[in-house]
């Protein structure tokens, strides 16, 4: 893992004109990626040591260190935390698995992929609307045990790496490269503040489609909810100002969505830019500011 300062950008001869910040960022193989820090855990008895804290819907019960449901309606096994208006990470394993599908839920909103096999699951989220839903959704037919549900919020300032362009204007793009279902990769602008981001737009591929939200006082909208899209590799995501206050969301050379207007004063003059991710399987192989490919490549790389 490299420390502030990685990926510097260099201007035609050599000259260094930008840097890039982003402290749990890295470069493999030529592709960026993130690896962000997390908070403490929200859940309690997230091992299902005893047989307290959850809400148990029908179906579920809790022993021998493992949380187990048996077929009959599609529910949950799920704990109150307010979550709403920061990102967070929920996890869980599959421990056995007979029939059906289990898969993470964020405040009955975001959910991740539904897995059929022993493994682990994962959502991210931060426009969350029901609270009291954070843990395991289960398939009517899910027969099985999962273990190690654990909800932790982002460290928000590492979800980003980022850098300073030179107006308020210009497109931001990104070739994703790789996505982990359940996680979330894409680009930022205007953001406010690298090591306070509070104000920003962000677009962003979950694996099933894209979607572009604000951040106002660290408080999210969504603008544009997901559209289905199938994730392609190496195709650019990017968020588009063509006109005032007037923003696009473009995926694989096609706009998704409408245009939407954002006046927020504490965003629209922002001139920062980069890339967001909240998991390590969501890579990056490039980032452009108005059709200029900024390159990741480290000093003497």
């Amino acid at each position: 893992m490299l420390g502030n300062g990685f990926l510097p950008m260099f201007a035609p001869g050599g000259a260094a004109a930008n840097v890039w910040t982003g402290a749990t960022w890295a470069v493999s193989g030529g592709n960026a990626y993130n690896v962000p820090a997390l908070g403490s855990e929200l859940l309690t008895n997230n091992g299902f040591d005893t047989d307290t804290a959850w809400t148990k819907d029908a179906g579920w019960t809790i022993g021998g260190g493992v949380a187990a449901k048996e077929a009959g309606s599609a529910n949950w096994i799920r704990q109150s935390v307010a979550i709403v208006g920061r990102y967070h990470r929920l996890s869980f394993d599959i421990v056995s698995i007979s029939a059906g599908s289990f898969r993470a839920g964020i405040g009955g909103y975001a959910y991740g992929p539904s897995l059929t096999g022993i493994g682990t699951g994962y959502a991210a989220d931060a426009l969350a609307v029901f609270a009291s839903f954070n843990g395991v959704s289960a398939s009517s037919t899910a027969s099985g045990t999962v273990d190690n549900v654990s909800l932790r919020p982002f460290v928000t300032a590492t979800l980003f790496a980022s850098l300073s362009g030179s107006s308020s204007n210009e497109a931001a793009a990104a070739k994703i490269a790789t996505i982990t279902t359940g996680g979330l990769a894409g680009v930022v602008a205007l953001l406010d503040s690298a090591s306070n981001p509070q104000n920003f737009l962000h677009a962003y591929h979950d694996g099933v489609g894209v979607t572009l939200d604000k951040c106002v006082a660290g408080i999210y909208t969504n603008l544009i909810p997901r559209v289905t899209v199938a994730f392609t590799a190496n195709a650019q995501i990017e968020i588009r100002r063509p006109i005032g206050n007037t923003f696009q969301l473009w995926y694989n050379g096609v706009q998704r969505g409408t245009d939407q207007t954002v006046a927020d004063t504490s965003i629209i003059n922002n001139t920062r830019y980069g890339l967001f991710s909240t998991h390590s399987g969501g890579t990056f192989g490039e980032f452009s500011l108005d059709g200029s490919v900024i390159p990741f490549n480290l000093p003497g790389a």
